[in-house]
């Protein structure tokens, strides 16, 4: 572990307190986010719970919240809470995925592309 925090090298993410710290000082207009795991009910979750805690920060954070997820992601969930889908603005995922969200998924705020 460095200054930096530490690597995930199967996700490609750093985490750790220097990150937490850093991230707070940002206020991004948008974020681009992948998320582990998208549920109807439970929301976005994630199965590490210092990654959840970075990603629930940067949520928190920004502006507008775009958020990235494959089918497999969709209808699954994992142990750590990242966000309510009332939390963000745009779900994005394959164009199959859309019309059953649309239909049997809570409406919300978000949109789905």
């Amino acid at each position: 572990m460095s200054n930096g925090g530490k690597v995930f090298p199967s996700s490609q993410v750093t985490v750790g307190v220097s990150v937490f710290q850093t991230l707070q000082t940002i206020r991004p207009n948008w974020l681009v986010l992948g998320i582990s795991d998208v549920h109807p009910q439970q929301g976005l979750t994630d199965p590490d719970r210092e990654e959840a805690m970075m990603k629930r920060l940067m949520i928190e954070r920004a502006q507008k919240r775009i958020i990235l997820a494959d089918g497999y992601k969709l209808n699954t969930a994992e142990a750590y809470s990242v966000a309510s889908l009332g939390d963000i603005d745009y779900l994005v995922t394959e164009d199959s995925k859309i019309d059953y969200i649309k239909q049997h998924w809570p409406k919300g705020d978000y949109i789905v592309l």
